[in-house]
């Protein structure tokens, strides 16, 4: 999935899931009578309605994440972890201990016990997946430079995965009801209209819970990632020993990055449209609005890894005295 289709699909989900909160709403309320539509219903519809319809979306300038993308691989400071995912801050720890693992050592440096990792280790000398992957990567993408060729040998440059900041996107919905069916046959100037009912319902709800759970598919990862975590896992298993149990929680969380999660979305209470705005609104659809409420979402598109060998000669790794599989080693 690239990064326009994750939007498409993320958009439709939060709508179905709106449409889905709110109908949930109103039955808990008693209001089973009221249908609830992700667009307005055709000329002619009789029965009460509630529309939860979106009528801007975009970007803010304000919102737009101009921050330097995070290192996944080690340590990531606190300003610029809050917008990586704990999943994806994971598993740039367990590749990061798995490099360290499998890549070659050159020895320690001074007395603080740091290894480096060989800067362009004898792609030959790797488990097998990991030798296999090099020559696909090299063959698919020749002028990435995942192999160099030095003194007649092919070496493999160690790979970096940066977290790529995304963009804040908003979508204002406005809901509208209907209720073009009661007076045709009964008095109901005594009667409450049902819009105050409906309405007061979501305005409660967007107050008391804030949000919906939305199941959102897998951000994209680049397929030379997504060949490279397999292989590191299978060439940790093949080297046995310690780094068996390193391989399967690689193994465990790689596939919570490759399946859909649920998330929060956050359903906030937007400022009433101006007389302008309303008008324009009025004009657009083509059609009078009765009583309106006023909403939005958020959520974030273009966030993800980026993943291209690294430009370092060396990478040095801090030895640490856990568990095989903690993940906690760090890049330096």
């Amino acid at each position: 999935m690239n990064d326009y289709k994750y939007a498409a699909q993320v958009t439709t989900n939060v709508h179905e899931e709106l449409i889905r909160w709110a109908s949930r709403l109103l039955h808990q309320a008693g209001l089973e009578v009221i249908d609830v539509w992700g667009r307005f219903p055709p000329e002619g519809t009789v029965r009460s309605h509630l529309v939860l319809f979106p009528y801007r979306v975009g970007p803010e300038p304000v919102m737009i994440d101009n921050a330097q993308g995070a290192s996944l691989m080690g340590h990531i400071d606190n300003a610029r972890r809050r917008g990586v995912p704990s999943s994806w801050d994971r598993i740039g720890n367990l590749i990061s201990a798995g490099v360290q693992r499998l890549y070659p050592d050159s020895g320690n440096i001074n007395d603080r016990k740091w290894a480096a990792a060989s800067p362009y280790p004898c792609i030959d000398d790797l488990p097998d997946p990991m030798r296999d992957w090099y020559k696909v990567a090299d063959a698919a993408e020749p002028k990435a430079g995942w192999v160099i060729r030095v003194d007649e040998h092919e070496r493999g440059r160690p790979p970096s995965i940066l977290w790529r900041p995304g963009i804040t996107i908003t979508a204002h919905y406005i809901a509208v009801t209907g209720d073009p069916g009661r007076g045709t046959t009964e008095r109901t100037s005594d009667t409450a209209p049902l819009s105050l009912a409906t309405l007061s319902v979501l305005a409660t709800a967007i107050q008391m819970e804030r949000g919906i759970k939305v199941k959102m598919p897998p951000i994209p990862m680049p397929d030379i990632l997504r060949s490279y975590i397999p292989a590191l896992a299978d060439s940790l298993e093949e080297l046995g020993g310690n780094r068996e149990e390193l391989a399967a929680e690689i193994r465990e969380h790689y596939e919570k990055l490759i399946n859909p999660e649920v998330i929060d979305i956050g359903v906030m209470p937007l400022h009433d449209l101006s007389n302008q705005e309303f008008a324009l609104l009025t004009q657009a659809l083509q059609r009078p609005l009765q009583a309106v409420l006023n909403m939005r979402v958020r959520f974030k598109f273009g966030a993800g890894p980026m993943f291209e060998p690294t430009a370092a000669v060396k990478m040095a790794y801090q030895r640490e005295s856990n568990p095989p599989g903690s993940g906690r080693s760090r890049i330096r």
